[in-house]
């Protein structure tokens, strides 16, 4: 008819074309799950927003990278006091089964050569070579072998031959940095006699330990710290853990923590444990879809939609080049179930409502889908620009959000605004005769439930002076 609008023209042609529109989506899917299995990204998207300063950065790194790799950690005794004779034993055996492990090449990185990391210098005050790692440990372990009145091991020395040795490491000035290594806040020296002698008496409740790596071997460059990581600082990242998991040991007299040793390693790992969740939601979605529509059709085909969603998302962020990042891979597929969901429910009700009025099945979804395409349409459009509004940005992973967020809002419209519709449509077409009658009680059921839901509002919307103040 002429008069009929662009909606009611939309809706008639999809009733016509239900069957060619729905295999065009199944081969759509079909295809996009080629470059979502082959194309997969390589890299993290970067989340630095360029400019100025991280060009300079950039220039520094390649010119001007760091001789050592630097990462310090916190070692807390579990009794309160890590200048005692547990403690500094427990740290002195981890610190030279790290240096073992590393002189075997046991520390490295898993793309990296199998060899020693840990730098080798040479300690200016106290005029010996050290490799990698020197802590109070190691310095009482040498005063108590060097001195004549103690003539022990850290094994075999009481806490007072410790607390002794402790004082002579820290009265000489050369290991001023020694000191430094103690807590801030929770150390104490008081002048007190042992083993007959009057000695400073330290008390620290924590110390600071710091390892000190070759910066070449691992990679060479600058430290990155962010929540993208580049392969080199993957590899540094995995390095630290595994220096923080030698050193920890069984960790029977002191607990043990890295200080920003793997934050890119850290995010990778939050992020996996969010996947339930996300499946979580999908089974969610998948409820409130069937308490919203009372069809197992309707949910099945919903499950069916939002597998296709994800293929359509993935594959075309690979198909135009965008890289992983947490945003994409696991935030935009959250906002695109639950905006799929409000698409599928309002597209399949409007159908619904004028079947229950008492037009033939194909009708029904002519009118249903006119009513609600305009909607529907508006939706896509508003969304979209507000997700396109954030390639706008300068960092990547913002940029990413958007495009994916553009991407995901179109997957959800036509697949679950237009494609489950017209197939819950086809299989009602084709259902058989037999069952009318079980639906029209079904029906029945229905419209009892819509006519409380409609007397609710209606009572609501005359008390209007009361309900718009609440």
């Amino acid at each position: 008819m002429q008069n009929e609008t662009l909606s009611q023209r939309a809706a008639g042609f999809m009733e016509r074309r239900s069957g060619w529109l729905i295999l065009a989506v199944g081969i759509v899917t079909g295809l996009l799950a080629i470059p979502m299995v082959t194309m997969a990204p390589d890299e993290s998207a970067s989340d630095d927003p360029g400019g100025e300063v991280y060009d300079l950065e950039e220039l520094v790194s390649e010119n001007l990278p760091p001789r050592f790799y630097r990462k310090g950690f916190v070692v807390e005794a579990r009794g309160g006091d890590m200048l005692a004779q547990a403690p500094l034993w427990e740290l002195y055996q981890n610190t030279e089964r790290l240096r073992t492990l590393d002189s075997q090449g046991m520390l490295s990185p898993p793309a990296l050569p199998e060899q020693p990391y840990l730098a080798s210098g040479y300690d200016v005050d106290r005029k010996e070579p050290i490799t990698g790692v020197f802590t109070l440990a190691d310095a009482v372990q040498e005063a108590l072998a060097r001195d004549p009145r103690l003539n022990t091991t850290l094994e075999q020395a009481t806490d007072e031959q410790v607390k002794l040795a402790v004082h002579d490491v820290l009265s000489d000035p050369r290991t001023d940095a020694l000191e430094a290594s103690l807590s801030f806040v929770n150390k104490k020296k008081e002048r007190r006699t042992v083993l007959g002698q009057q000695i400073d008496y330290w008390t620290s409740a924590a110390i600071i330990v710091l390892v000190v790596a070759d910066n070449e071997k691992l990679g060479g460059g600058t430290e990155r710290i962010g929540g993208t990581t580049d392969p080199v600082t993957e590899g540094k990242e995995r390095f630290s853990r595994r220096v923080q998991e030698v050193l920890r040991g069984d960790e029977d007299s002191y607990r043990l923590w890295g200080i920003a040793i793997d934050i890119g390693l850290e995010i990778a790992d939050e992020v996996s444990t969010a996947i339930p969740f996300i499946m979580a939601t999908f089974f969610v979605v998948l409820i409130v879809v069937g308490i919203s529509l009372r069809s197992f059709k309707a949910v099945l085909l919903t499950a069916l939609g939002l597998i296709a969603m994800i293929i359509w998302l993935k594959g075309m962020s690979n198909l135009v080049g965008l890289r992983s990042s947490t945003v994409l891979d696991f935030i935009v597929p959250i906002a695109m179930i639950s905006l799929g969901a409000d698409f599928v429910i309002h597209a399949v009700n409007r159908y619904r409502e004028e079947k229950r009025a008492g037009h033939g099945t194909r009708l029904a979804f002519r009118l249903g889908m006119a009513g609600v395409l305009s909607a529907l349409i508006l939706a896509l459009l508003t969304d979209a620009i507000a997700f396109l509004s954030n390639a706008t940005a300068d960092i990547e992973t913002v940029i990413g959000f958007g495009i994916g967020g553009a991407i995901a809002i179109l997957a959800a419209f036509v697949i679950l605004g237009l494609a489950v519709p017209m197939s819950l449509m086809r299989l009602e077409v084709w259902r058989s005769r037999s069952a009318q009658s079980g639906q029209g009680i079904l029906a029945s059921e229905s419209m009892g439930i819509d006519r409380r839901l409609s007397g609710l509002v209606v009572a609501l919307a005359r008390r209007r002076a009361m309900v718009l103040p609440v």
